[in-house]
């Protein structure tokens, strides 16, 4: 049997920059008639907790000699070191080891991430790695200048701006992120919150959390924020909270958000029950079923209006014909749709930017023209409306997206692709004197997802039907967000979201609406006499928010449901009942979790409460504690605040005319 690799897309890669909207060139396909061997960067699989849907990555901060031997052990993911201009890894004044020792010692399992602060550290460090061949790297750093430097001088490194110890809204976190042309914030673990950590997500971010000193309420915590990564001095503290409270196969930590496509979906030949695809009526239907996004996509008119449809051939949905393009608003507001009636219109842009203002919702926005004209006026529309903390703007031309970049680098980017990344091993086939597909070629893979999103500081939006599980985790695990499109099927729902996905893009998101998304125990904490059981009211929300008629949709009650179990995290104070009730049993303080059974397609699949707090007091106590809402200082200001943790509601607007 022969066996031979092939190299499809990137094989060879060649980037520069040329300013902020990059040049990108790609090698020549490599010839199929023989072998190729082309240096993959030193992608390698990274080990991860298989029972839980798309695990946080494990990082660990190497401050002493003895370290290096003990990460090999732990098999940690991400090996944070500071660098010093003498390419030495140092931690304070103590110098641990040289860079080349330190890549020999941990190449094999983990990716490095590099800590520097000087210009000077950075060029040298990103020489060294050029000359190594090393492609898979993280540079980490407080300036954000730094980082765009890096990225300038190495697109294919991936930065992580570190903002530890300061005190910042999202709006302020997103932005500096962004103007160091970088993806990843990395954040003190300890005031952060789920509805914050999503606050970044929402905007292409992704989110590291430090939890040094960490105990296993601590690593149940921060593991249901929902972060990408950790950074702990513990990782057997991770490990064993996994072990216990993630154990189950299919556990759900990070909750996956949800894209109305056009709306409620596009479906054959662009027609919804609730209305047109790319309508307001079908855009507000979506988010009525539970869609965090409305993706919609943008075109010129001839008078430079900006519109909100997705073909420019007006005979696909309209009664009319000719081009977006060529025709002027003053004509298009006038055309109907096709086999609805007469009170539908094409909207624009700006009418979806004032419906959704006030509400939660996010719209991504796909350029369907790729000049810079539509990019900057797009950029000038969210800005007068201060819109940038409620939109990423998505697109298959790279070019498009440093036009948005140069235009508005505050707005998150997608860079959608339909190529077929995928690598395989060709295993010769004598009989049929043809080559199949043998073992995918992971780092291959991996090689050219990056090489053809990281010159445009982008996450990756491919079509789902070019993606394996493993591509997903791997890229995931790298930080950089998966978001699949366009799911057409609850089994295809079912299986995306398993595999980890950042963002599903689906054609009706009726599909999910009576579903249950996250369960949550009625306050954060409760006082008990010991003797007596807690008085626990567990809920479930809906992806739903309402019906059509504005009505909201009510929580379940899963307090008795005999799904609900509550784990106890830590202490001795409380102990779980037969009737899975939590009962105090001497004066202390516990902290619990419910874990909540839930079911698809493809079977069993489990979601989380956050945790709480439990405390057993002598006498005749009641249950009686804080509510939904926890102080917490820091990480305040514009934008989504700590102090402030409930979810905005939704402001129903009558029915746009």
């Amino acid at each position: 049997m022969k066996i031979r690799k092939i190299f499809f897309a990137a094989a060879a890669l060649s980037i520069a920059f040329s300013g902020m909207v990059p040049v990108f060139s790609v090698g020549a396909e490599p010839s199929r008639s023989a072998a190729t061997e082309v240096s993959s960067g030193g992608y390698k699989e990274l080990e991860s907790v298989d029972s839980v849907v798309q695990p946080a990555s494990t990082i660990f901060e190497l401050r002493e000699t003895a370290d290096l031997s003990k990460v090999k052990k732990l098999r940690v993911n991400i090996v944070l070191a500071a660098v010093d201009k003498a390419l030495n890894v140092v931690y304070g004044s103590e110098k641990l080891c040289s860079v080349a020792e330190f890549i020999a010692e941990t190449s094999d399992f983990s990716v490095p991430a590099f800590e520097v602060e000087e210009e000077e550290s950075l060029s040298s460090l990103l020489e060294a790695l050029k000359e190594n061949g090393t492609e898979d790297v993280f540079i980490v750093s407080k300036k954000p200048e730094l980082l765009y430097s890096a990225r300038k001088q190495f697109p294919l490194s991936r930065g992580a701006l570190d903002l530890r110890g300061r005190e910042l809204s999202a709006d302020e976190i997103v932005k500096a992120v962004n103007e160091g042309f970088s993806k990843i914030v990395f954040l003190d673990a300890e005031p952060l919150t789920v509805e914050f950590v999503n606050s970044l997500r929402k905007r292409y971010l992704s989110v590291w959390a430090e939890d040094r000193g960490s105990t296993a309420n601590s690593a149940v915590k921060t593991i249901l924020t929902g972060v990408n990564g950790i950074a702990t001095d513990s990782p057997q503290t991770y490990s064993e909270a996994y072990r216990k409270f993630f154990g189950k196969p299919n556990s759900v930590v990070r909750d996956p958000f949800i894209i109305g496509h056009r709306g409620s979906g596009a479906t054959e030949g662009g027609y919804s029950v609730y209305g047109p695809e790319n309508t307001l009526e079908s855009a507000e239907k979506a988010f009525a079923d539970g869609a965090d996004y409305i993706e919609i996509d943008v075109h010129f008119t001839l008078d430079k209006e900006l519109v909100v449809m997705h073909d420019s051939l007006l005979g696909t949905m309209m009664n009319a014909k000719g081009t977006v393009e060529t025709t002027s608003y003053a004509d298009l507001k006038n055309y109907t749709y096709k086999n609805f009636d007469d009170s539908y219109r094409i909207p624009t842009l700006r009418q979806f930017i004032e419906y959704f203002k006030p509400t939660d919702c996010m719209l991504v926005i796909e350029l369907k023209d790729y000049s810079k004209p539509l990019a900057e006026a797009v950029a000038a529309l969210i800005r007068e409306y201060d819109f940038e903390n409620q939109c990423v703007v998505i697109c298959f031309s790279k070019q498009s997206l440093g036009y948005m970049y140069q235009a508005l680098p505050s707005v998150g980017l997608g860079a959608l692709s339909s190529d077929d990344f995928r690598v395989y091993e060709k295993i010769y086939d004598e009989k049929h004197d043809i080559y199949k597909n043998g073992d995918l070629l992971l780092s291959d893979t991996l090689r050219g997802v990056f090489g053809a999103i990281q010159n445009y500081n982008c996450v990756f939006n491919p079509g789902f039907n070019v993606l394996t599980e493993e591509m997903i985790r791997q890229i995931q695990l790298r930080g950089v967000g998966v978001h699949a499109w366009t799911l057409t099927s609850a089994n295809l729902i079912d299986q995306y979201m398993m595999q980890g996905c950042a963002s599903l893009t689906i054609d009706g998101v009726a599909m999910l609406a009576e579903t249950i998304r996250t369960v949550s125990a009625d306050r954060t904490e409760y006082k008990t006499a010991v003797g007596k059981e807690a008085e626990v009211r567990l809920s479930g929300k809906y992806y739903s928010r309402s019906d059509y008629e504005g009505n909201a949709t009510a929580d379940a009650d899963l307090t008795d449901d005999s799904l609900a179990e509550p784990m106890l995290v830590s202490g001795e104070a409380f102990e779980v009942t037969d009737g899975n009730r939590l009962k105090a049993v001497k004066e202390g303080t516990s902290t619990a979790v419910y874990r909540y059974k839930m079911f698809s397609s493809l079977g069993e699949y489990y979601i989380y409460s956050q945790p709480f707090t439990l405390i057993a007091e002598s006498g005749s106590g009641e249950a009686r504690g804080c509510g939904s809402l926890l102080k917490v200082s820091g990480l305040t200001g514009a934008g989504i605040a700590l102090s402030l943790l409930s979810i905005p509601v939704l402001k129903k607007k009558e029915k746009y005319l």
